[in-house]
């Protein structure tokens, strides 16, 4: 038996059993079961394919097998933990668990793969749940697709879609920032007496899965995925424990550690270099269609400033692409470069659309394409029976820095999707590429646009993109009904809102209801009030939507414009919630927390003092200080 304490942690280990306990000063024990983990996956190289970016297969995984004792080969104490060395199948591994030297509230779980054996470690889930000791029920905290949830423990779905799903995998590119929280034996939602945050100090190759029973329990663990076919590299997952922990407190853990791992960059300072970014502060942001057609955009812009907007995000006026040239799926793609300086004399910020994971699939341009290690490519985009290769990051990045004019034509440059879908493999010979490397490459994109000055925006928030964008474009309604078990938390708002602008998806403005979360101006609105974010509105253009159930029904094209009714309305409000915005808009979010047992009325608070109430529920709420939140309002406090 090991024990090793630290000023907040005590840690206990027996190697005999592969059992141990982390216990906070407090009396909480924490359970560690490396023998009752998923365990580990041996043998040759098998690397993982993709059919489309949020379709990765990793067989690997179906082949883990829980860990023995009689698998230790050899253990040391440490002064601050313990080192043990596997053997499995002919497969060297070491596993470190250590209490930190420089932090008392910090246990740290290491997993080395040794290059001694005869065999490779491919994949593994380890050290597996880390939860109370005595088996009472947790809340977990995650960051999944468009914004974080609380995992109550209450019985229901995972996730909406899947209503019956008891596991719940989230990939690099669905956890999105590389933490996830637990919070034990606590009587209300949202808090607890004891809890914890897991962090990942490298999660490119890292997936964060969720489990729930029949009861309604969660339980959370990390499985460490193969990269280019084996485990490569040392995996490192640390646990930073709390006492009296919140959802805020959870965030704001990641926050401090996100600091120290240069995954943070403050708007201010990204001002400070170039000072267009400061111009978004109180902007309104316009959606205008990815297609051409004749509205009046120019006169457009110019009477939404007499409805009270003083500046505009406008995205976008033209598009930069991997050989679409103007068409794309059939349809004429907008390019009203010559209104720049039209809309920019009105207070707009001109973007383009730059569409660069996907490849025009044409023979020449196949050498910018990824592939598999079959050789195949796979796919980024679908529409109908069109389909489009999914581009090389590396390759897209030495395509996108020979494309200077165009860069400089805009002052603002929209990614998609590229901090937004998973991380790749590229097995081509001539450009092989991990998910690391991938990484790097997206990175370069958007300092290539920083480097002509211009503002970048992109599909999706992940933490390793934050100090090199300025607008993340993921977000939902704070009050969802399909499932009790769990709860929205403003999670990357309560680490970055000083970061970045937070918008939502492009197809998913206050007018526009095709695409399920938009088109409702009451809760959106409200959600913008109570996040202190950007408004969006379609305010004229032309788009497609699905034709049916998804990208194999093909499209149908449709237009915006102010003589629809619901499209000045969306303008109307979303002029009152870009002043908002502009009072916090590069301010810190300091708490969240929900007023009414029911998750319907929520308080923000900033870094400036402002502070904002908002009911998403039908009754009227009184608020501590007396005044009365009406329903579906919000107030400042």
């Amino acid at each position: 038996m090991v024990e090793r304490h630290s000023g907040n942690l005590t840690f206990s280990f027996n190697s005999g059993t592969l059992t141990g306990t982390v216990t906070q000063a407090g009396g909480r024990v924490w359970g560690i079961n490396l023998a009752g983990a998923r365990g580990i996956a041996v043998g040759s190289p098998e690397p993982m394919s993709a059919a489309f970016p949020w379709a990765q297969t990793c067989h690997t995984l179906d082949r883990l097998r829980p860990l023995r004792p009689r698998d230790l080969v050899r253990e040391r104490e440490l002064a601050n933990g313990v080192e043990l060395d596997f053997r499995v199948g002919g497969a060297d591994f070491r596993v470190t668990m250590t209490l930190s030297d420089d932090r008392p509230d910090e246990f740290v779980f290491s997993l080395q793969p040794l290059p001694i054996g005869r065999a490779d470690l491919l994949a593994a889930e380890l050290p597996g749940p880390i939860g109370p000791a005595d088996g009472s029920p947790i809340q977990v905290l995650a960051v999944y697709r468009h914004q974080g949830r609380l995992f109550t423990g209450l019985p229901g779905a995972l996730e909406p879609e899947a209503p019956h799903l008891r596991e719940l995998a989230m990939p690099e590119g669905r956890h999105r920032l590389r933490f996830f929280g637990v919070l034990g034996d606590g009587e209300r939602i949202g808090s607890a007496g004891a809890g914890y945050i897991a962090i990942i100090d490298e999660n490119a190759d890292a997936q964060i899965t969720l489990r729930q029973e029949s009861d309604g329990r969660v339980s959370s663990s990390v499985a460490w995925l193969p990269s280019m076919g084996t485990l490569a590299y040392t995996r490192t997952i640390r646990y930073r424990f709390q006492d009296n922990p919140t959802v805020t407190t959870l965030a704001r853990g990641f926050r401090e550690y996100a600091k120290s791992a240069g995954l943070f960059k403050s708007l201010k300072d990204k001002i400070a270099e170039r000072p267009s970014v400061g111009k978004l502060a109180g902007a309104t942001a316009c959606f205008i269609g990815y297609e051409a057609c004749g509205l009046d955009y120019v006169g457009t812009f110019r009477r939404l400033r007499e409805m009270g907007h003083t500046a505009f995000y406008a995205f976008p006026l033209y598009h930069i692409n991997c050989g679409f040239d103007d068409t794309f799926a059939g349809m004429k793609l907008i390019d009203i470069r010559d209104k720049t300086a039209g809309l920019r004399a009105l207070g707009a910020i001109t973007a383009s659309w730059t569409y660069l994971a996907g490849v025009a699939d044409r023979v020449e341009l196949q050498r910018l394409a990824s592939r598999n290690a079959d050789g195949t490519m796979p796919l980024n985009w679908r529409i109908g029976d069109e389909i489009w290769p999914q581009t090389c990051m590396a390759m897209a990045a030495q395509w996108f820095a020979g494309q200077g004019e165009a860069i400089r034509q805009a002052d603002a440059h929209h990614f998609d999707t590229t901090a937004s879908n998973t991380l790749m493999e590229c097995y081509a010979p001539s450009h092989p590429l991990n998910r690391r490397g991938d990484r790097a490459a997206r990175i370069e994109l958007f300092r290539e646009a920083t480097r002509h000055g211009c503002i970048v925006g992109s599909e999706g928030v992940k933490d390793w993109a934050v100090p090199h964008y300025d607008i993340g474009s993921n977000k939902e309604i704070p009050v969802l009904g399909e499932s009790p078990a769990y709860r929205i938390v403003p999670a990357q708002h309560l680490v970055y809102h000083d970061a970045l602008f937070s918008l939502w998806w492009e197809v998913h403005p206050y007018d526009c209801p095709h695409f399920g979360i938009g088109g409702h101006l009451d809760s959106q609105s409200l959600t913008d009030l109570l996040y202190g974010d950007m408004p969006l509105i379609f305010p004229v253009g032309r788009q497609y939507r699905w034709a049916g159930q998804g990208m194999e029904a093909g499209a149908v094209e449709f237009e915006q414009s102010l003589e629809m009714p619901e499209v000045p309305a969306a303008a109307k409000r979303s002029a009152d919630v870009a002043r908002q915005f502009g009072r916090v808009a590069t301010e810190d979010m300091t708490d969240f927390r929900w007023l009414s047992l029911d998750g319907t009325v929520q308080q923000t608070a900033f870094g400036n003092g402002a502070s904002v109430i908002a009911n998403f529920g039908a009754e009227p709420f009184r608020a501590f200080n007396g005044a009365v939140v009406p329903p579906m309002a919000a107030i400042s406090v």
